[in-house]
């Protein structure tokens, strides 16, 4: 549809959204956890509404693929993806593309697809890129791409995408959690291309935007934010030859990941992925530390996980 032809849209925000708004853009502090916590589940809970009443012309598509993913039936979810992408790419809806191609990524990377996954994500980045007034989804979506670029080996060009999404995400504080995170993985990049002293500074401008909201587990970015802190963290130590301190950090990130694993708003595969990899590096700190019982331990661990969602070892 063109967007200049379009019909007025007569959506209101509900008063209870438009607090939860509010509450959002305050500065995240210990005290105002549970406030900023609140305001996620009702943006969650408004999101659901206007679902209901303007209910997808792609729902039984959406609802097959919901039971696809649930059956773990992964080739079969991968073309209903494809189809959906093709649907909204038709009517225009490029908000809705880019979602879409955020999740095929999203499995295609939990199947050890990261070329599929990259391409993907950079049809996602594009996508958003359409998208006016929508500098959110960009970021996102560069951030993704970052992830893939990163699974792919080539930290450089990760870099390039983190850089970039940092610049639109700005500092205000209703993008307090977007810019941490972003934070964590251009560290995570230039500990790749052995930056370590930008490693450092990141790490230490994303840890007070995250640590106050550390005991919301309802807020599963956060949680995840923080695994990939004390992972990062972890490296950094065990470059610098420091493995207590690594261990310590790494056994800290496997308590975040089993935090986002149980979160019942993401999918398993999802939160199985990276939780494994976390299992993994755990196994091979504890190996470098002579602790050969508990690394085997957390490597069955990771092993078990990946049965019980039919992916790839």
């Amino acid at each position: 549809m063109d967007p200049e032809n379009a019909p007025e849209s007569t959506y209101e925000p509900s008063p209870e959204l438009v607090r939860a708004l509010a509450a959002a853009n305050e500065p995240a502090t210990r005290e105002n956890a549970k406030q900023h916590e609140a305001a996620a589940l009702t943006v969650l809970l408004e999101a659901a509404r206007m679902m209901e009443e303007h209910p997808s012309p792609d729902r039984h598509l959406e609802e097959e693929l919901t039971r696809q993913l649930e059956a773990h039936q992964w080739a079969e979810a991968i073309t209903s993806y494809e189809q959906l992408i093709t649907a909204t790419t038709t009517r225009g809806e490029h908000a809705q593309v880019a979602n879409h191609q955020l999740y095929l990524s999203s499995l295609l990377t939990a199947l050890g697809r990261h070329e599929a996954a990259l391409e993907a994500t950079r049809a996602a980045t594009a996508a958003a890129r359409q998208t006016p007034h929508f500098t959110a989804l960009v970021s996102m979506a560069l951030q993704n791409e970052a992830g893939c670029l990163l699974d792919c080996q080539d930290p450089a060009a990760a870099l390039a995408c983190t850089q970039e999404a940092l610049q639109l995400v700005g500092s205000e504080p209703i993008a307090q959690t977007s810019r941490a995170r972003l934070l964590v993985v251009r560290s995570h990049c230039c500990l790749a291309l052995d930056d370590l002293t930008t490693v450092e500074s990141d790490l230490a401008e994303a840890w007070p935007l995250l640590e106050p909201l550390s005991d919301s587990l309802l807020l599963a970015g956060v949680q995840a934010g923080l695994a990939s802190w004390h992972e990062v963290r972890a490296q950094w130590h065990r470059v610098r030859g420091e493995l207590p301190a690594a261990l310590q950090h790494q056994r800290l990130a496997l308590t975040r990941r089993r935090v986002v694993h149980a979160a019942p708003q993401l999918n398993r595969h999802v939160s199985a992925p990276p939780l494994v990899r976390t299992l993994n590096s755990l196994a091979q700190l504890l190996e470098e530390t002579g602790e050969p019982g508990e690394a085997a331990e957390a490597r069955r661990e990771g092993e078990r996980l990946l049965r019980e969602l039919d992916l790839p070892a």
